[in-house]
């Protein structure tokens, strides 16, 4: 028979690191390690509210989420950290409200059809590990269209460029 206990003094769990480490451990983790951080500390989910995905979608109609095969709305999610994969297709010029919502980008694959900016560009592929990419036009902040040795000089690691 199973049982659920219930404990009405319960204590807050203190964390004996300083809170520079902390965020110095959430700059620099992996996922795999943050997951584990999650599932075994109530402390990091509650302080750092992050929403780990691996497939975001954008396009002019929605903006949207994909996990387990189901779609979310993105406008659910505050802060996301996006881990696999980043289809951008026509999204709107004005794609500040899905790109203030990405904290982290550890993607391996991106896809590009449409214009983005020199800046979204660098923070999406921010720690050189994307593999695939498929890019439609960046432009800096001259407004100036980078061409594709700049492009490709940004992504080191990447085996399949299109």
């Amino acid at each position: 028979m199973n049982s659920t206990r219930i404990y009405e003094n319960e204590a807050p769990q203190k964390i004996k690191f300083k809170p520079s480490i902390i965020e110095y451990i959430l700059e620099n983790i992996t996922q795999k390690h943050l997951f584990k951080l999650y599932q075994t500390c109530k402390y990091f989910p509650n302080q750092f509210p992050l929403i780990i995905i691996k497939k975001l979608i954008v396009n002019v109609k929605s903006e949207y989420v994909v996990c387990e095969n189901v779609k979310y709305p993105l406008k659910y999610f505050s802060k996301i950290w996006a881990t696999n994969e980043i289809f951008l297709y026509g999204f709107r010029a004005d794609h500040s409200s899905w790109m203030s919502k990405v904290y982290i980008s550890t993607v391996k694959k991106l896809i590009v059809n449409g214009t983005l900016s020199l800046k979204d560009f660098k923070f999406l592929i921010q720690n050189d590990m994307v593999e695939t990419i498929e890019i439609g036009d960046i432009k800096d902040e001259n407004g100036k269209y980078l061409s594709v040795e700049e492009i490709i000089s940004l992504v080191p690691n990447a085996y399949e460029i299109a």
